[in-house]
């Protein structure tokens, strides 16, 4: 009755009665505030493209205020309406946010036809709305309510039908939030979730399920595998100059060409001078207020993810490693002997080379579990290149020394120095327990003497210098790695300046950098690492 009558109100009798309304037509009965008054909601060109591919389970990498989330809200309204009995959750990262999300579904409630204005019922508040009937007294019984980032228990005891998670790569701790969500969504074809977002760095739970969904195989059930979408900033049709000088054309730069070229291929969007026009003001203007304009206006799901503004390591400086990247040799019963003691948590690209010179560098962590990594990276003295990684956020620290104190010895009694700060516990069992041999001492610049004290001390003074040398060899090529884990980790370190001035840097929300740190503590020691006697040259004697 309802579906005959909206179409009796907007003239389309004609069509095949549906139990659900197609997107068209019921975007064509809601409207928006605009800077020209109220206005009739128009689908976007990105909008209409997902909706009509729109699956079970989606995550969308999307430009900047494209209105992909208010095309989104529309549909998702029309679902609790006209199915009934859904329970409809907008997750935000704050709830600003997520309050103007559910104002824009109440101004659309109350601005519908009378004939078609559902009644509420409680509870209907800033946080919730019920829509408890059709007009005609028809039960509904859907809820829609909000959720933020840093809400208590989200999710627990309510069955979620739709869950819709905007600006995801955002939220701090998002994995941990989204899986109490996810836990409360049937599967499909019962549960639907969206997770769409601007890009935000690679790393994080966003670019994780982004990730993960690019990369699945299609053996998987299409209804629970998550469906990647992507939007580059053409599909917006309001970015765009109106007025383009009269020689733009003849300066079109090599760059803006491959754009257009990928527009067309992949796309099949031609774009416009004036596109390209506007392109070059924004790209240009976002640099002088240092932001990157593929982040917000992304043109492919490569680079959108590893730019960030505030990246310790630009993209220029390790782009040339991912060539370099393969898998690993994995614990097995073919393993070396080392390999086999020290177990699952090392992975060798290089195994050990008589003759070579190594250096490890450690940093540790609690071996509390699902927390921060310990992790010790192994590089090879005359040419910086990373063999060796042992990680594990679950090893204590005596466990973590022993595996260290036998990775150092497989590796030719490599050169150990370990991150001083929280690595004391792992330091004392080195030196007193296991007495190993070649442990690290800071030296005092001043009065030329070794600390007495084993370790590498992460100081103001010695991380800056520390992060630079590991820039430069990055730059130039004289550090090679090839951890798929540690480039991440390259990609997501980030820094930020204070306002004491000193510059505070860590790892992106949702990343780590305990690989990293290891590597550059490896690095920043090894030229400062003695040869052990056993790998000293001979003497020269002479022959009378």
């Amino acid at each position: 009755t309802q579906v005959t009558e909206l179409r009796r109100v907007t003239g389309l009798l004609e069509l095949p009665p549906e139990i659900y309304l197609p997107e068209r037509e019921c975007a064509a009965l809601l409207s928006l505030k605009s800077k020209a008054g109220i206005r009739p909601l128009r689908l976007w060109p990105a909008q209409a493209d997902y909706l009509k591919r729109k699956t079970y389970r989606n995550v969308v990498v999307k430009p900047r205020q494209i209105g992909f989330s208010t095309g989104e809200l529309a549909d998702n309204m029309w679902r609790c309406l006209w199915i009934g009995g859904m329970n409809y959750c907008i997750a935000a990262n704050d709830e600003p946010l997520a309050k103007s999300m559910l104002k824009t579904i109440r101004g659309w409630l109350e601005n519908m036809h009378p004939r078609l204005r559902p009644q509420l019922g409680e509870p209907n508040n800033a946080n919730e709305i019920t829509i408890a009937a059709t007009p005609s007294g028809k039960k509904v019984n859907s809820s829609i309510w909000i959720e933020t980032a840093k809400g208590q228990a989200p999710g627990r005891g309510r069955t979620i039908n739709i869950l819709h998670g905007t600006e995801v790569s955002f939220w701090p701790g998002a994995g941990d939030v989204m899986a109490a969500l996810e836990a409360s969504v049937p599967p499909a074809p019962w549960g639907l979730i969206t997770y769409e977002s601007t890009p935000n760095g690679a790393a994080g739970y966003f670019y994780e399920q982004y990730v993960a969904a690019s990369g699945a195989s299609n053996e998987m059930n299409p209804e629970d595998r998550f469906t990647p979408f992507f939007y580059a900033w053409w599909w917006d049709p309001t970015y765009q100059e109106a007025v383009v000088p009269q020689h733009f054309s003849r300066s079109l730069t090599e760059e803006e060409h491959r754009v257009a070229k990928l527009a067309w291929e992949r796309d099949g969007v031609k774009l416009t001078l004036n596109q390209l026009y506007w392109r070059r003001l924004q790209k240009r203007s976002m640099e002088i207020k240092g932001k990157l304009f593929l982040q917000e206006y992304p043109e492919d799901d490569q680079t959108c993810f590893i730019t960030s503004a505030n990246a310790t390591f630009p993209m220029y400086l390790y782009e040339h490693l991912g060539g370099q990247i393969r898998d690993a040799w994995k614990y097995s019963e073919d393993a070396p002997e080392p390999h086999r003691e020290i177990g699952h948590a090392l992975e060798a690209w290089v195994y050990p080379e008589k003759g070579a010179r190594y250096v490890i560098g450690a940093d540790t962590a609690y071996g509390a579990g699902g927390g921060d990594f310990s992790a010790a990276v192994v590089i090879r003295w005359d040419t910086a290149e990373h063999v060796a990684t042992l990680r594990s956020d679950t090893m204590l620290p005596d466990i973590f020394a022993e595996k260290v104190a036998r990775l150092g010895y497989w590796y030719n009694k490599a050169y150990v120095a370990v991150e001083q700060n929280v690595g004391h516990a792992v330091i004392n069992v080195l030196r007193d327990r296991l007495r190993y041999p070649r442990l690290h001492h800071d030296r005092d610049l001043l009065r030329g003497k070794l600390d007495p004290e084993p370790g590498f001390k992460t100081t103001g003074t010695s991380k800056p210098v520390m992060i630079s040398d590991f820039q430069e060899a990055l730059g130039t090529g004289r550090f090679i790695t090839h951890s798929k884990n540690l480039l991440t980790e390259i990609k997501t370190y980030v820094q930020e300046r204070q306002a004491s001035g000193r510059t505070k840097w860590e790892a992106a929300t949702g990343g780590h950098d305990d690989e990293l740190m290891a590597a550059m503590i490896a690095f920043h020691v090894r030229k400062n690492a003695p040869i052990p006697d056993e790998l000293r040259p001979s003497p020269l004697r002479l022959v009378s």
